[in-house]
């Protein structure tokens, strides 16, 4: 187990998609989700 200074990093990535994706807009929104 190796010591990070972040106790969860992908929590921490999934809220700054979330923030993309609220600044990008609608429109970004769903292209990328068409696109996956």
């Amino acid at each position: 187990m190796s010591a990070s200074t972040s106790p969860a990093p992908e929590a921490l990535d999934l809220q700054q998609s979330a923030a993309v994706f609220a600044a990008l807009g609608d429109e970004t929104r769903l292209r990328l989700v068409a696109a996956l």
